[in-house]
């Protein structure tokens, strides 16, 4: 349980919150108009314009001292501070805790609508909502949506739910690629939206954490990669689906990614876009040689089974330094170069193999009552 305290503030910080700030309430299935207005007012709210990865913390740590109450939850104790000029109108953070928790203003789903059909760039939009987020994981969560802000009393309830992990984020925003996902449904089955794709590239990549329509389109039982045409499926045995990256968005050097994890172990699959094949084999085996002397090789070898498949053109699995699983396995599809990269415990190196043959024969394993999918973080 959290426990709300008002803390003395300096003379002219933490200028009221006007209130009533009613939450907005989300449809379960969103339109396509309210998925793309949604994602815009997440997107315009959260962004910015100079392409800064780092807002709000950046303003967050220039602003003066303003504290104006703490939250104390299971043994930690938030501050909440108030904001002035770039800096967030509240934020609430703790000692020792990488999380943190902040109150910005930005568009309503009408005025992100009207700029949606004007421009797709740019931070105007309007500022007649306030969004309560979160941040974990290089990611921004949308937790509350508000028409105007809420006043003190609601956003402390709110805040201290939200520290005890009772709220569920209805959206994701990853600064990095100004990428959002909407956690809900919608019509078209498309739930992420890439806002800003000619800024991306190695070194800056963008996170999905569903289909976008365009680089992960939505397929029965998961995504479809674009150009390799593979299924990356929701769930393969004890492996759910996590992220999906674009790394290069350029069809000509197009290299995407999905990850999927266990408890313990994870797999990632990248397609890149590579027309010939004349370097596959040098390339492939310096790709293994380099792995393995990164993750160390251990004499005693995991036991596998072998994997057959016209496709398959390199690979090799190993104990490494550490007694996991190592595997890396190299597939060609027509311009398209497959890889699979997976490292796992012993004891699910069957559940790895099953994964790859489902990966060479491009298909998705049956939904089990009670699956995972992707999560929203």
């Amino acid at each position: 349980m959290a426990l709300f305290v008002a803390a003395p503030a300096r003379a002219g910080c933490g200028d009221p919150l006007p209130g009533p700030g009613t939450p907005v309430a989300i449809a379960e299935v969103l339109p396509e108009s309210d998925r793309l207005a949604l994602s815009a007012a997440v997107y315009l709210a959260l962004s910015d314009d100079a392409g800064r990865t780092d807002r709000p913390w950046r303003d967050i740590e220039a602003a003066p001292p303003c504290p104006l109450s703490t939250i104390d939850d299971d043994g930690v104790t938030w501050r909440v501070s108030g904001g002035e000029g770039s800096a967030p109108l509240r934020w609430a953070r703790a000692t020792g805790v990488d999380v943190y928790y902040f109150l910005v203003q930005g568009p309503n789903l009408e005025e992100s609508k009207a700029w949606l059909q004007t421009r797709r760039h740019g931070a105007a939009g309007g500022r007649s909502a306030t969004f309560l987020v979160g941040t974990d994981g290089g990611l921004q969560y949308a937790l509350k949506m508000y028409e105007g802000a809420p006043d003190a009393r609601r956003l402390a309830a709110d805040l201290a739910e939200a520290i005890s992990g009772r709220t569920v984020p209805f959206a994701a925003f990853d600064p990095t690629g100004n990428a959002v996902t909407l956690r809900n449904d919608t019509d078209s089955g498309v739930r992420s939206e890439l806002f800003r794709p000619s800024m991306l590239g190695p070194n800056r990549p963008a996170i999905l954490l569903g289909p976008d329509g365009h680089f992960f389109a939505p397929a029965p039982g998961g995504v479809r990669l674009r150009g390799a045409e593979i299924v990356c499926a929701d769930a393969y045995g004890p492996f759910a689906r996590g992220r999906t990256t674009v790394i290069s968005p350029d069809d000509e050097t197009l290299d995407l990614s999905c990850s999927l994890n266990s408890d313990e172990s994870w797999i990632t699959i990248f397609s890149t876009h590579i027309a010939h094949d004349r370097g596959d084999k040098a390339m492939f085996r310096s790709a293994i040689k380099a792995t393995q002397s990164e993750t160390g090789v251990k004499r005693r070898p995991v036991e596998s089974r072998p994997t057959r498949g016209d496709q398959m053109r390199a690979g090799a699995v190993w104990m490494d330094r550490n007694d996991m699983g190592q595997g890396l396995w190299f597939i060609r599809r027509g311009e398209y170069v497959v890889e699979v990269r997976a490292t796992f415990r012993l004891d699910e190196t069957d559940a790895v193999f099953d994964l790859l043959a489902a990966v060479l024969r491009n298909e998705v394993p049956p939904a089990r009552a009670g699956e995972p999918t992707e999560p929203l973080g």
